[in-house]
């Protein structure tokens, strides 16, 4: 058997055992340093869009959008051929959000595409084979939004008869689908099904590394999945079935999950935060969301392991808590327990959190990154970390998303590029073959 051929079999094996178990986070380090928020006064800031990471195991065996075997041996390369069909092509993608090892994203027809990681069915097309470019989520109705989360993803679906509703796909353990047994058996969905209780749906919490979504709804959020560390905001950590309301969580503007908390910006540009952050240092652990002191003009937040950022109203990006690989973009790794400004940023419209790394967009539809590089999700052409944030080598974006390694860009003309790790097709450029630069995604309609 082929040595790549072999390594992936090796794997599968690996993830089928770990299927939608516990993950243990990556550690922080000590908090210092603090950042001045300003006093100006703010209207209801406008909505915007941020984005978590997230780490999952290996997947079972892949194709690159059919159901055979991916080729063995391919010989690594960061760049495909640029002459792979309808890459860079314009399509007509109107949203995009990344998973751990996968991403999804909605055309302007209502129709949900995936491509990367499937180990628990996450893509939602009734497989359980990993995809290197993107395939249509199917039995989904028209999806109005999107939000891909730790091993499952979700939508908001129109109703024929007005109205809308939320339906999930993935894995189903720890109450991710919102409605299932204790111990499913499979523990995954293949198809997208109802989260029960749910109306007036807005818009979805953005949030790769969270075994829990939230539903943004007038006036109240609500909350489903893994509430082991109080991340649903219900006062206690106990399991509840079905999506309940988030204490505090009143006027939701913007919210993110982290695999043990969960962090909202309200209409006002107010943050806070439930769960526990484990080392982060902004806070202590909480069953309710909480305010984040030092924050009041916030527009979205995005949480990663260990470190959060929040995109501000004035255009900036300011980050908290762990810095060990460069993500808080100070220029010198200094771990912080109070919100303070990235180096070199202004303008941004568009902000994404990963693991170990952050990205944001300008209004002039640049992307600047840093953080965790090994595996090429600053998308500047190396792998060094960055402390400060680097000019990823791709323009005329209007939206970005952050998973565990890699990183997603949505241009203005619709079509979809991506960089970083590649190991589940995450990239969606056919290959599976990690990338330092921006690769077209193919499949997109």
């Amino acid at each position: 058997m082929p040595r790549r051929a072999l390594l992936v079999t090796v794997l599968a094996l690996g993830a089928t055992a770990y299927a939608c178990g516990a993950r243990t986070p990556l550690q922080g380090g000590p908090v210092s340093d603090v950042f001045d928020a300003g006093d100006d006064p703010r209207g209801p800031p406008p909505r915007a869009e941020g984005g978590t990471g997230s780490v999952v195991d290996a997947g079972p065996p892949r194709d690159s959008g059919t159901d055979a075997e991916p080729p063995a041996d391919v010989p690594d390369a960061d760049v495909p051929d640029a002459d792979v069909p309808d890459a860079g092509r314009p399509s007509n993608i109107v949203s995009l959000t990344a998973g751990g090892e996968h991403n999804c994203a909605l055309s302007g027809d209502g129709r949900a595409w995936c491509w990367g990681s499937n180990v628990v069915a996450q893509l939602g097309d009734g497989k359980t084979i990993d995809r290197a470019s993107a395939t249509e989520v199917a039995g989904l109705g028209t999806a109005t939004a999107i939000g891909a989360y730790d091993l499952f993803s979700c939508a908001v679906v129109a109703d024929p008869a007005g109205g809308n509703h939320v339906a999930c796909w993935g894995c189903a353990v720890d109450q991710r689908l919102g409605s299932v047994p204790a111990d499913p058996d499979p523990p995954y969905g293949t198809a997208p099904v109802t989260v029960p209780g749910l109306s007036g749906v807005l818009g979805l919490s953005q949030g790769s590394t969270a075994a829990h979504a939230c539903a943004i709804t007038s006036p109240s959020l609500y909350c489903w999945g893994s509430n082991r560390w109080n991340q649903l905001a219900r006062g206690s950590p106990s399991d509840a079935e079905g999506p309940g309301p988030a204490s505090g969580g009143s006027d939701t503007h913007a919210a993110a999950g982290a695999w043990t908390e969960t962090c909202t910006v309200d209409v006002r540009g107010y943050l806070a935060c439930s769960g526990d952050p484990y080392r982060n240092g902004q806070r202590m652990p909480t069953a309710l969301l909480t305010a984040v002191s030092g924050v009041e003009d916030a527009r979205a937040v995005g949480t990663g392991l260990e470190f959060g950022c929040v995109l501000l109203a004035d255009g900036r990006v300011a980050c908290w808590g762990g810095d060990d690989e460069g993500q808080l973009g100070g220029g010198t790794p200094s771990p912080g327990s109070a919100v303070r400004s990235v180096q070199g940023l202004s303008n941004v419209a568009n902000l994404a959190v990963g693991a170990k790394h952050a990205c944001a967009a300008t209004y002039e539809g640049k992307v600047l990154c840093w953080g965790r590089n090994h595996d090429g999700q600053l998308g500047n052409g190396a792998r060094a970390n960055a402390t400060e944030p680097v000019e990823a080598l791709i323009d005329d974006v209007v939206e970005i998303a952050a998973g565990n390694s890699h990183t997603c860009a949505r241009r203005a003309s619709g079509s979809v590029a991506c960089w970083g790790a590649n190991l589940h097709g995450q990239l969606g450029n056919g290959t599976f073959d990690d990338s330092t630069l921006p690769v077209d995604v193919l499949g997109l309609p």
